[in-house]
């Protein structure tokens, strides 16, 4: 399960949609402007970074222990409603 931090922004959500679309048609990323980091690099970046392992109980009572907060203020927005509401 990943968590993205992502703040609305049409702007920036029109060009990320632009450039998914660029790629998919024309199988090759659209003239960025800048010249971007060579993959090598990410990837000795990324293989530097220790890797973190949590146990499987670890985190299933983290996810329950989030949805247990969560819950409440779902519900105190009207999230009930809207799910007993198909419409």
């Amino acid at each position: 399960m990943f968590l993205l931090l992502d703040k609305p922004n049409m702007d920036a959500d029109m060009q990320l949609a632009s450039h998914v679309t660029h790629v998919h048609i024309h199988m090759t990323a659209p003239d960025l402007g800048f010249v971007p980091v060579n993959e090598a690099v990410l990837r000795y970046a990324w293989g530097r970074q220790p890797a973190v392992a949590m146990s499987v109980l670890l985190t299933r009572d983290r996810h329950r222990g989030a949805l247990a907060f969560l819950r409440p203020q779902w519900l105190h927005c009207g999230g009930a409603q809207d799910r007993a509401d198909p419409s």
